[in-house]
């Protein structure tokens, strides 16, 4: 009877049974009944007695050191038969240490009993203490072991408590489980459920690998490799369960809070490792969030995942990069970008997940300084990056997008598998407010074909970028750029001071820093421009030479002079780090401008003469003076641009200057001689032995003229006349130059430097 009772046929074996009955009045007493053997020891005492009423019995059943399945065994199947069943199937192992049963069923609950319906709470009252029980929760799980379990019953109710167990996963890893309980009352009741709560803490990767089991295939995509996770887990776990119907886990309604600590998890996004990583986790109604924060890739990151019960989840990482963290990423850094950024990635998570991973950069609280050509921001200013690196290792980059006022860009592109660009194409490409423009970049061999195309393209922040002034942000001189082959078709080129090159063609080719082609068209109105790169005679030095038909239009585009108007202008100059050539402008025009009325309003003023048809001769303060040719030498290096033996002249006026303009240190100084009725004057200094006497030995200055100097900032410099020299002949003027040294009196040289970086004040001569 015994060996058919229990669950799965588990047979009992029993060394010895030993029974003493005594029959009554038509009832039964078993004063004892006794079961012994390997893994049981059980003792029974009972009565059955008959009334009027009907059959009922009431009894005790004591056991020590019994093993679980062979309690299960002799279960009579009557009793609670679906509790019964899921522990015969579920509880595997385990060790009774104590139990003490007693039962008293009235005729009413005795029939209920044996009929399998629910008897009353006073009909039982089990008491019992368990050790190293092994349960299969749920089919899919890693089961319990070690379990230690206190547990009492009723008719109606039944409560276990489980101070110590563990979970052991096939890779050996293992989680600690205590603080357990089961608690159901009703159990009779339809929809009765059992309050089911625990505890698992133990290693971050043994709780890696716990979820990796089957039955959380359900809940998302926690496939962590266990040896890729270190850190601490500590959890509390609470569900509802239906013994008597087990849903899925993901319709359990399991509550679980608790904290994952010290984590660290190679590869956590990308390539980056979390590291350090605090981490508090909540799983409710079937939504999952864990929150925290750590470092990824040793930047400070916080961390954020959401997984709702319906549909895909995502999970953020959001990265401060300050100056070191985005040089060891290769990321742009100072001088071109300095201040911290945060990066902030999104990816797509859980079942039904699709789309790349999100990236958004915070610029605001970092300063910009010719990252783009052009493009500065200081600290403080809006700015924000955002695309999306789409699934897979294809290394697609979508919407593009660059917010930057005034700077945007639009487009797609594709990375090399070292992170380099492949090739990009941009719908919308903007330095400026106005600019209409789209281009390609395309990778070829260790450089870029660029190519642009547009309506309108706006010059200024180029211009300032290639300048390499203080307000545009000179190209970085840390590691070369790459090599570079542009092809650009503008319709309409806007400069400085309202100046518009249209009809722009232009190639240009670059080979790290060193320019090695360029090729480039234009036109101011009807006037043409063209520049062209080419090699000089024997040197093999290659010289960059612009012409141009309006030198008054290319020099306000360029935003270097604004007073001139037209000219023929030809200028070459070597190209590099330093550029020194030659510029020559004939039949221009200067217009108001002020410091040359300064320094005429100091000559003498004589009457004005009349020429030879009676025409009165034109006065050098009119608005506009008209110059046959400008020629000069320059040397340029860095911010600083040195002039010697400069040239200008005319039918009215005549100069000669010579000095420097340094924009980096903001300081200037150029010194000149300003010659009045230059055609006339300046005939007088041709004749050998009067020139010399008359006009001072130099052959470009007149018989009267008068020296000027001009210092201070470019911007608003200071302009400072010596009147004598304005009356004084020729060589005279040597012993009048009381505010520069002879040398420097005709403008003919560079002033010689103090210490302190200013002007030497000249001896007294």
């Amino acid at each position: 009877i015994l060996a058919g009772a229990g669950p799965r046929d588990q047979p009992v074996t029993l060394t010895a049974i030993g029974v003493r009955v005594g029959f009554a009045g038509g009832g039964v007493a078993i004063d004892r009944l006794s079961l012994r053997g390997p893994e049981i020891d059980v003792s029974m005492a009972g009565n059955v007695t008959p009334s009027a009423a009907g059959t009922s019995m009431a009894g005790t059943v004591e056991a020590r050191d019994t093993s679980i399945r062979n309690l299960l065994a002799i279960w009579p199947g009557t009793v609670n038969p679906e509790l019964r069943g899921y522990l015969g199937s579920n509880m595997v192992a385990g060790v009774v240490n104590t139990m003490s049963l007693k039962t008293d069923l009235d005729p009413a609950d005795l029939r209920y009993a044996f009929s399998g319906r629910p008897i009353s709470d006073k009909a039982l009252d089990l008491a019992f203490t368990a050790s190293d029980a092994r349960l299969n929760v749920v089919e899919g799980l890693p089961a319990l072991r070690r379990l230690s379990i206190a547990g009492r019953a009723t008719g109606t109710s039944t409560r276990l408590v489980s101070r110590q167990g563990r979970i052991d996963m096939p890779d050996g890893r293992r989680l600690n489980f205590s603080d357990g309980l089961y608690d159901q009352v009703d159990e009779h009741k339809p929809g009765s459920v059992a309050r089911i709560s625990f505890r698992l803490d133990g290693g971050a990767d043994a709780l890696a690998s716990f979820l990796r089991s089957p039955v959380f295939s359900d809940l998302g995509s926690f496939n962590l490799d266990p040896a890729n996770v270190k850190g601490k887990a500590d959890l509390r776990v609470a569900l509802p369960l239906d013994v008597h119907h087990i849903p899925k886990i993901a319709d359990l309604g399991i509550t679980v809070s608790g904290t994952i600590t010290d984590t660290s998890v190679e590869r956590a996004f990308g390539r980056e490792k979390l590291e350090g990583g605090n981490l508090q986790v909540a799983y409710e109604a079937g939504s999952l969030a864990i929150r925290g924060d750590g470092r990824l890739g040793g930047s400070p990151a916080t961390f954020d995942l959401r997984l709702p019960k319906n549909g895909p989840g995502e999970v953020a990482a959001t990265v401060l990069l300050d100056e070191a963290a985005r040089t060891r990423r290769s990321l742009p850094s100072a001088p071109q970008v300095q201040g911290p950024v945060s990066v902030k990635a999104v990816s797509p998570f859980g079942p039904g997940a699709k789309g790349g991973t999100r990236l958004e950069a915070d610029l605001s609280r970092a300063a910009i300084d010719g990252l783009l050509p052009g493009w500065t921001k200081p600290a403080g200013r809006p700015g924000r990056l955002s695309l999306v690196l789409s699934e897979g290792d294809d290394g697609e980059l979508r919407d593009i997008q660059l917010d930057s006022n005034p700077v945007q860009l639009r487009g797609h592109a594709k990375l090399e598998a070292d992170g380099s660009i492949d090739k990009a194409e941009f719908t919308t490409l903007k330095l400026s407010p106005g600019d209409d423009l789209r281009g390609t970049f395309d990778k070829s061999g260790g450089g870029y074909r660029i190519t642009l195309r547009g309506n309108v393209g706006d010059a200024r922040p180029v211009l300032r970028w290639v300048g390499g002034n203080s307000s545009g942000g000179a190209p970085s001189k840390g590691r070369d750029p790459p090599d570079v082959d542009l092809d650009a078709q503008i319709n309409i080129v806007t400069g400085h001071n309202d100046e518009a090159l249209t009809g722009v063609s232009a190639k240009i080719s670059t080979r790290g820093r060193e320019l090695r082609a360029l090729q480039l068209r234009g036109q101011f109105r009807s006037a043409g421009v063209e520049a062209q790169l080419a090699r000089s005679d024997g040197s093999g030095v290659p010289l960059l030479a612009l012409r141009t038909a309006d030198a008054g239009s290319t020099l306000r585009f360029l935003d270097l002079y604004k007073r001139m108007v037209g000219g023929q202008m030809q200028v070459t100059t070597t190209v590099g780090d330093t550029q020194s050539g030659s510029v020559e402008i004939e039949s221009f025009a200067l217009r108001d401008e002020p410091a040359l009325k300064r320094i005429a309003a100091q000559t003498v003023q004589e009457p004005s003469s009349e020429d030879r048809t009676g025409n009165r001769a034109v006065r050098a303060e009119t608005n506009v003076v008209n110059f046959k040719k400008l020629t000069a030498d320059f040397k340029r290096t860095a911010s600083r641009v040195d002039y010697r033996d400069v040239v200008i002249y005319g039918p009215e006026v005549g100069f000669t200057l010579a000095g420097y303009v340094d924009y980096g240190r903001d300081r200037s100084d150029i010194l000149g001689t300003f010659v009045p009725a230059y055609g006339l004057n300046n005939a007088f200094s041709q004749v050998p032995i009067v020139g010399l006497l008359l006009g001072g030995g130099n052959t470009n200055e007149g018989l009267f003229a008068i020296d000027f100097r001009v210092s201070g900032p470019p911007a608003s410099p200071t302009l400072t006349v010596n009147p004598l020299t304005a009356v004084a002949p020729g060589i005279l003027r040597k012993f009048l130059g009381w505010m520069m040294p002879e040398d420097e009196a005709t403008g003919a040289t560079t002033p010689p430097r103090a210490a302190s970086g200013r002007a030497t004040k000249p001896k007294p001569r």
